[in-house]
């Protein structure tokens, strides 16, 4: 059962996945993200432009934030899992 600080239920850790499987073009990757954020309520939906720098900027920013959430997910996992033993 996912507990409410599992990456699994954050549509920000999901829209990080998506945004990195889009540019490495991992398609099953970004189905799979947006299956997920569909199943948190949120749909995107991607229309084709030029990229620009604050979309860029925009996105570095996401993958840094997915990668700092992830670790502190990750030690409150550890914690927990310590904990209960």
């Amino acid at each position: 059962m996912a507990s409410e600080t599992d990456w699994r239920n954050s549509p920000v850790a999901w829209f990080a996945a998506l945004e990195r499987a889009r540019r490495i073009e991992d398609f099953e990757l970004a189905a799979e993200a947006q299956r997920q954020l569909k199943r948190l309520g949120i749909i995107i939906i991607y229309r084709k432009q030029a990229q620009n720098k604050f979309s860029h900027k925009l996105l570095n920013h996401c993958v840094f934030l997915y990668s700092g959430f992830r670790q502190i997910l990750q030690a409150v996992n550890n914690k927990n899992v310590r904990s209960s033993k």
